[in-house]
C-alpha cells in the first residue's frame, strides 16, 4: 500500500511538473511574440533605445548579450562593432552615452588618428597617402586590422581624416580619441 502511495504521489508530481513548464513555455511564446510585434514598432524601438542610454546597468547588460553572441567569433564582433561605428543615428547615441564631455577632432590624442584600411589594399597605396597628407604610421592593431598615425603635417585632424575617407581603399578613419569609463 505504502508503494502504491508513494508511486501515485511521484506520478502526480511529475504530472504538475509538466503541466507547470508547458505554462511556462506558453508564457514564454507570448512575451516573445509581444516584444517581435513592439521590435516592428520603430517608435517604440526608439523609446527602448532611450531609455537604455539612459540606464548604466542596461547598457552593461545589452554589452554583455553582444558579447556573448559573439563569443569566439571575432568576425562576428567586429561586424557587429563596424554595423554600429556605420549607423550614423546608433554611433551618435554611442557618443552621447559616453560620460565625460565629448572630445572633438582636434583633441585627439597626440594628433593621431585610427585607420582601418580595406583587406585589398597595398602597402605602397599607404605609403603614398601617408607620405601625401603627411602622416607617420605610430602602431598596428593586428587585431583588429587597424593602424595609427600621427599627423606631422600642418593639417587638423578633421582635415587628413576628410582626405583619407576619399581613398577608395580606406574603410574608414576616425580620430583616435580617449574616454573614460562610465562611473556607477
Amino acid at each position: 500500500m505504502k508503494r502504491l502511495t508513494l508511486a501515485a504521489l511521484t506520478t502526480i508530481l511529475l504530472i504538475l511538473a509538466v503541466v507547470a513548464m508547458a505554462q511556462e513555455r506558453k508564457m514564454d511564446r507570448r512575451k516573445h511574440v509581444q516584444m517581435m510585434e513592439m521590435m516592428r514598432d520603430s517608435t517604440m524601438v526608439n523609446m527602448m533605445m532611450e531609455h537604455m542610454a539612459k540606464d548604466n546597468h542596461m547598457r552593461e547588460m545589452m554589452m554583455q548579450k553582444m558579447m556573448q553572441s559573439a563569443k569566439g567569433d571575432e568576425a562576428k564582433m567586429m561586424a557587429m562593432c563596424k554595423a554600429m561605428i556605420e549607423d550614423k543615428d546608433v554611433h551618435s547615441r554611442m557618443m552621447k552615452m559616453m560620460d565625460g564631455e565629448k572630445q572633438t577632432a582636434e583633441s585627439a590624442a597626440a594628433n593621431e588618428i585610427l585607420i582601418k584600411f580595406k583587406p585589398d589594399v597595398k602597402d605602397g597605396q599607404i605609403e603614398s597617402m601617408a607620405s601625401e597628407v603627411g602622416l607617420e604610421q605610430v602602431k598596428v592593431i593586428k587585431e583588429l586590422n587597424l593602424r595609427v598615425f600621427e599627423i606631422t603635417s600642418g593639417k587638423s585632424v578633421d582635415e587628413v581624416i576628410e582626405h583619407c575617407r576619399k581613398e577608395p581603399f580606406v574603410e574608414y578613419a576616425e580620430p583616435n580619441l580617449t574616454y573614460k569609463a562610465m562611473k556607477k
